[in-house]
């Protein structure tokens, strides 16, 4: 363990050199660079670095929680009554945590995830994703904002997976719980709860013969398609460098060189987190709310396209891939770690490091004619892309 921290520190101080970089000597006296070929030689050795930087922070597991087991034995009604049945939108509220990479800053927002929730007599319930919306991350060093999310027409086409859970009483009278389903979004595991590829195992990853990266969003590519969106800047937490700018994530190995032209405007991935919800309806079951338990919102990256149009290389699509965000969920009354930190006073002191009040879901009825992902997002006035 103590090695493992070791390694981890050294790893934040080597992210640190990769967001501020210092101007490297060139031996002869003169500091800075010529051009952008020397820059690049130049920075070999440090880029290697930040390579085994972004590495050993990708070394920090995935929280499930236990969410992938067997789902929980379901205890009987009181008296047999069924559950409220028909069907619902659902909206889930998340506390996450994003730690420093190799090319943003350590952040807390809120992920936000919508559903359709068909509910039996039997209490089975079928579950459709309907909307997903990403916290922006953020660069101080580039000053660019990275707001990554799904379109909302990809969440209505006809090959988005479905998901079968169950609603119960809970054995010690604490009221219903729904129990725990993954979700899995472009990419096809044969376990849900098997290990997480990394980035080097993406391109080569074995799904027991199938299609690793399925087109759940039904637009000709591999997975499903995450677009840089316009992000918030208006609430950025801290000032930039210059003025913020909303950009796509870099395919530049050498982040401090990244410019406009080497963002990616499409990345086509693959997406794993668990819900489990606990439910109260109210008297006339046409709503109900409660709190929610969620998995890390983990992602891989198997290709991308750039601002230009044009397809990302091999190396560009394993860049990304290596830095695809993890959005790290905090259960009620959990703060984020104490490595939650950044050596720059002011981005730091901008850091929400309270605890947090967790997961939160709440449930509308729907009309019998308007049982679709459209109205889901319109019960709830979702502001999609």
């Amino acid at each position: 363990m103590q090695n493992n921290t070791a390694w981890l520190s050294l790893a934040s101080t080597l992210l640190l050199a990769c967001n501020n970089p210092a101007p490297l000597d060139d031996g002869v006296g003169a500091v800075g660079f010529t051009d952008a070929a020397g820059a690049s030689a130049a920075l070999d050795r440090p880029g290697r670095a930040c390579q085994l930087a972004a590495h050993a922070a990708d070394l920090g597991h995935e929280e499930t929680r236990g969410l992938y087991g067997a789902p929980a034995a379901s205890a009987a009604f009181v008296g047999g009554e069924p559950a409220c049945s028909g069907s619902y939108a659902v909206r889930v509220e998340l506390d996450v945590y994003m730690p420093a990479s190799a090319e943003h800053d350590p952040g807390r927002g809120r992920a936000s995830l919508w559903l359709r929730a068909d509910i039996e007599r039997t209490s089975n319930v079928t579950l459709q994703l309907c909307g997903l919306d990403l916290p922006a991350r953020y660069a101080y060093a580039s000053s660019a904002v990275t707001d990554l999310q799904l379109a909302d027409e990809s969440f209505d086409h006809e090959g988005m997976p479905v998901w079968k859970s169950h609603l119960h009483n809970q054995p010690d009278g604490g009221g219903l719980a729904l129990d725990a389903f993954p979700i899995l979004l472009g990419i096809a595991l044969t376990d849900p709860g098997a290990e997480w590829p990394s980035y080097d195992e993406t391109p080569a990853f074995d799904c027991g013969g199938g299609e690793c990266f399925p087109d759940h969003d039904g637009d000709g590519e591999p997975g499903v398609t995450l677009l840089a969106g316009r992000a918030e800047i208006a609430d950025a937490p801290y000032p930039a460098c210059s003025e913020w700018q909303a950009r796509g994530p870099s395919t530049d190995n050498h982040v401090w060189l990244a410019s406009a032209g080497s963002a990616a405007r499409q990345l086509f991935v693959g997406l794993r987190t668990a819900l489990q919800l606990f439910p109260q309806f109210d008297a006339t079951c046409a709503r109900a709310s409660g709190h929610a338990r969620a998995a890390d919102i983990v992602t891989r990256t198997l290709d991308c396209e750039l601002a230009d149009g044009q397809r990302c290389s091999p190396t560009q699509a394993t860049v990304i891939d290596r830095r695809s965000p993890t959005f790290h969920v905090l259960e009620a009354g959990e703060t984020p770690p104490e490595t939650f930190r950044d050596p720059r006073s002011f981005v730091d002191e901008a850091l929400d490091r309270g605890p947090s009040g967790g997961g939160q879901v709440t449930l509308q009825r729907l009309r019998d004619d308007a049982a679709h992902c459209e109205a889901v997002r319109a019960a709830f006035t979702h502001q999609g892309m």
